[in-house]
């Protein structure tokens, strides 16, 4: 499954200090021609989330909730970021509730946009 990062970056706090690294990913559908999103957002050993499964994590509200957690993003290089310090969660936009998303900048800027709203949650957390 190929897989392209579309957006990368810190997603400040609520207090404009703290700040979580974030991906954006474009998925290759394996079932149809389709692509759909993830966003992934970081955080490092310090935090009590920390090595956590996403299952395991009830307060968080994202995008058709969180659905992935490890230390890295699988089928993608990450260059910038202090990889071998963080552990990612992540939410997908491939639920069968939903129709498909293209690639159009503007799921881009949505999937941005969860990825800023778990990050605000993550470092209330903290």
């Amino acid at each position: 499954m190929a897989s392209s990062i579309k957006r990368k970056g810190y997603a400040a706090g609520l207090n404009g200090v703290d700040a979580l690294p974030y991906v954006v990913v474009c998925r290759e559908n394996l079932w149809s021609t389709n692509a759909y999103h993830c966003g992934y957002v970081g955080v490092g050993r310090e935090h009590p989330l920390f090595g956590k499964e996403y299952d395991e994590v009830h307060s968080i509200k994202v995008h058709g909730g969180l659905t992935y957690s490890d230390k890295d993003i699988r089928g993608v290089t990450l260059s910038g970021f202090d990889t071998d310090n963080l552990w990612w969660f992540g939410f997908d936009t491939a639920h069968g509730f939903e129709t498909s998303f293209t690639q159009s900048e503007r799921v881009v800027m949505y999937v941005e946009k969860e990825c800023f709203k778990l990050a605000e949650q993550l470092i209330k957390l903290t």
